[in-house]
């Protein structure tokens, strides 16, 4: 970040995220726990961003403008097992899919005081997505080298919010929006198959886009403590879910990501924030998500089922600390368990397998030092407690790792 002034600044932030070795290894459908035949998957995930914002304040007016860029790469090579316990018993490969995705967005925001209590948010942003390069191989007749055609989207999507103050430090707040989602890699690219059970990628998928509306209310305990709550709700359409695609892709368990239904979610957020001493601070929160699926054309039977991979309950805590030049802060995160993708009429969930969306507790902790105001170096730890769950995939072990901030 760098000041030009008081009232203006220039803010540039971007990152590489790499996934060079996640793989599995899937018994095929009459195999035995003491071995048989298989498939060893290698998931290769790569990404990069970068976002540039510039910022202006004037009187009671502050002024946001920025711009932002992505591009995704994902790989799935699959090969054959003899004995899917080992994986020192490969014997060819069996498929492979990859492909890539990039994002550009502008965006605007005015933020402005129409009285002393009475503040105003309004904000636009335009954005272009697009999926490219890419292909699945099989590797036989059958299941040719095939080429996927390049597929995009674009949206124009606003937001404008409201907050007013009362007396006694309470403050209410109300927003109405429209939001836009594309389609992440791995839905796009990803397949896999487990004890004859094949969940595929979709790279004609095309973006969720979604209305919300907020409310919200606030309340200050003097300077040591506050209180948050907020009710809201989505109606999102062309809602990406996984489905049966037709009779005889159901009796061979063959599921497909599709853009096949509406859906809605409503819940309850609140958060608190206490200062238990001078250099210790408390963050608990918990959040209740009621999300349905709305309409489905396709699958009639899933109106007014739970929409897959939305936990219904969600709580946090986080601890931080400050002393001189070190920052300190504990988190644990717990996620009830949620619907798997394939299981939209609510029937049959999966644990603690490939597709699953288990109930899960995180501990992470981050420790930075300041050497100056230009310079940072820390380490971070996640999941210190070596959980393993499923989100689709398992979920990665403990890492640790570090680095260092700079600030211009």
């Amino acid at each position: 970040m760098h000041k030009f002034s008081s009232n203006q600044f220039l803010r540039l932030d971007g990152g590489y995220y790499d996934i060079p070795n996640s793989n599995y290894r899937a018994p095929d459908y009459f195999s035995t726990y003491s071995g048989g035949t298989g498939t060893y998957t290698d998931n290769i995930e790569r990404s990069f961003h970068g976002n540039v914002q510039y910022n202006f304040s004037l009187h009671r007016q502050t002024i946001t403008v920025g711009a932002e860029a992505r591009q995704d790469m994902a790989s799935n090579p699959v090969y054959a097992l003899s004995n899917w316990r080992s994986p020192n018993t490969l014997d060819g490969q069996d498929s492979a899919t990859i492909g890539h995705s990039y994002n550009v967005a502008n965006y605007v925001q005015d933020e402005f005081s129409l009285t002393e209590r009475l503040h105003i948010v309004a904000g636009g942003r335009y954005e272009y997505w697009q999926t490219y390069n890419g292909e699945t191989n099989g590797y036989s007749a059958s299941l040719p080298l095939t080429l996927f055609p390049n597929h995009s989207a674009n949206s124009l999507t606003g937001k404008l919010g409201a907050t007013y103050g009362l007396p006694g430090d309470w403050t209410i707040r109300a927003s109405i929006g429209t939001a836009f989602r594309n389609p992440d890699i791995n839905e796009l690219y990803s397949t896999f198959s487990f004890y004859g059970m094949t969940f595929a990628g979709n790279p004609n998928l095309s973006p969720e886009r979604d209305r919300s509306f907020e409310f919200g209310v606030h309340k200050r305990f003097g300077s040591r403590a506050d209180f948050d709550t907020d009710f809201f709700q989505n109606n999102i359409s062309d809602l990406i879910y996984s489905e049966c695609v037709d009779p005889s892709a159901c009796e061979s368990y063959y599921f497909m990501n599709v853009n096949a239904a509406g859906g809605r979610t409503r819940g309850v957020e609140a958060a608190v924030r206490a200062q238990l001493f001078s250099w210790l601070t408390f963050r608990p929160s918990y959040t209740f998500t009621n999300a349905i699926i709305t309409s489905n054309p396709d699958d009639l039977y899933s109106v007014g089922k739970h929409v897959p991979n939305i936990p219904d309950n969600m709580f946090a805590g986080q601890l931080i600390g400050q002393h001189k030049k070190w920052t300190a802060a504990l988190t644990g995160r717990y996620a009830s368990g949620s619907f798997a993708s394939t299981d939209n009429d609510n029937q049959s969930p999966l644990k603690g397998v490939p597709g699953a969306n288990d109930p899960y507790f995180l501990l992470n902790a981050n420790v930075a030092y300041h050497i100056n105001s230009h310079l940072q170096v820390f380490v971070t730890g996640d999941n210190l407690l070596d959980r393993h769950y499923y989100l689709y995939y398992l979920a990665p072990g403990r890492a640790v790792y570090g680095g260092i901030r700079l600030k211009f």
